[in-house]
């Protein structure tokens, strides 16, 4: 019938989708026979139940044994802290691979920025055309309700901030010492990639 078909066709695109999450935050033990029974049986719907599942949950799995449990629990918590443009690959969003999420994170540094950036600001980057910047825009709108879900399990590692030549000293301060005349920069941390605007202690790069 009509239902059955779509109800597949759903069931398909949900393990693509958790499967798919798994291999890229690259968390061992979770296979497809073992994601589907998960689904199956209703502990797992979209990547953001992962981060809630019990060991308890675990044991009640065909061949699923306390020390296999327990591993498992262990492989997936510690998955709670993710590089950024791994956590935007990990949603599953077309044309948002490994090269445009590093844009990403890159060109516009903090979620809430990412969120709101346009088809005409992504396609204006070299190496991202139209084609991806709609795709990446409309997928962001689409899986605004799974990235706040994971959020509320994940940290995001932020990005060391880039520095340009030392002469190219951008916001930071330059002094200079030393008998050679060699300058020092301090600078802050940009704002986290959550949105955080709390500066970090200053770090003396060169």
């Amino acid at each position: 019938s009509l239902r059955k078909l779509e109800a597949e066709i759903t069931r398909k695109a949900k393990m693509e989708e958790l499967e798919h999450f798994i291999k890229v935050i690259e968390c061992d033990g979770f296979g497809e026979k073992l994601i589907t029974q998960l689904y199956d049986n209703g502990f797992v719907q979209d990547p953001a139940d992962f981060f809630s599942l019990q060991k308890e949950n675990l044991l009640e799995l065909e061949r699923m044994g306390e020390v296999l449990a327990t591993k498992l629990i262990g492989n997936i918590q510690a998955k709670r802290k993710i590089p950024p443009d791994v956590f935007l690959r990990s949603l599953g969003i077309r044309e948002l691979a490994r090269h445009s999420s590093k844009i990403l994170v890159r060109e516009f540094k903090t979620l809430d920025r990412i969120f709101k950036v346009t088809e005409e600001e992504l396609s204006a980057i070299h190496t991202i055309g139209p084609v991806i910047a709609r795709e990446v825009v409309e997928g962001l709108k689409k899986k605004r309700g799974l990235i706040e879900r994971l959020l509320k399990h994940v940290a995001l590692t932020s990005p060391p901030t880039p520095l340009s030549l030392p002469l190219r000293l951008r916001s930071g301060q330059a002094r200079r010492g030393g008998e050679g005349g060699e300058v020092s920069i301090t600078t802050h941390d940009t704002a986290a990639i959550d949105g955080s605007a709390s500066p970090r202690k200053p770090k003396v790069l060169i």
